[in-house]
């Protein structure tokens, strides 16, 4: 079973998306900010992160740069990384990639968008085949 690290300060955002990839097949663990998601990648490996980009504390865009530039001590510094934003605003989004993210997905999402593109990384970055 892959395992998700979920980086998201909504609890009714938290929910639905814990909901949505339990009944996928995945075990979610969640952050409630940036600062937490860096103290869990250094403490366990997950198959990808689902990133808030917007949070307090420690914003997803900032948590992600320090995972690549890899002064946060993760585990693994190259894990697949997909930014939630609420803004689909292009500069929001090159954000996102510029830090260092894998790839983005704006909110509202379906559960359908949020579990293939959760699904699609997580089976990628370890070389098993993308689940249906």
């Amino acid at each position: 079973m892959h395992r998700v690290l979920l980086v998201e300060d909504n609890d009714e955002n938290q929910n639905y998306a814990r909901i949505v990839l339990e009944k996928a097949g995945l075990t979610v663990d969640i952050a409630w900010n940036g600062a937490e998601a860096i103290r869990l990648l250094a403490e366990r490996d997950y198959a990808v992160v689902l990133m808030d980009c917007i949070m307090p504390v420690m914003t997803g865009v900032e948590a992600t740069e320090r995972i690549r530039d890899g002064s946060a001590n993760a585990r693994n510094p190259n894990i697949p990384i997909i930014g939630i934003t609420a803004n689909a605003y292009q500069s929001n989004c090159n954000a996102c990639m510029l830090a260092g993210m894998s790839d983005w997905i704006t909110k509202p999402v379906s559960a359908e968008a949020l579990r293939e593109i959760v699904l699609k990384w997580a089976y990628s970055a370890v070389g098993e085949p993308l689940a249906a």
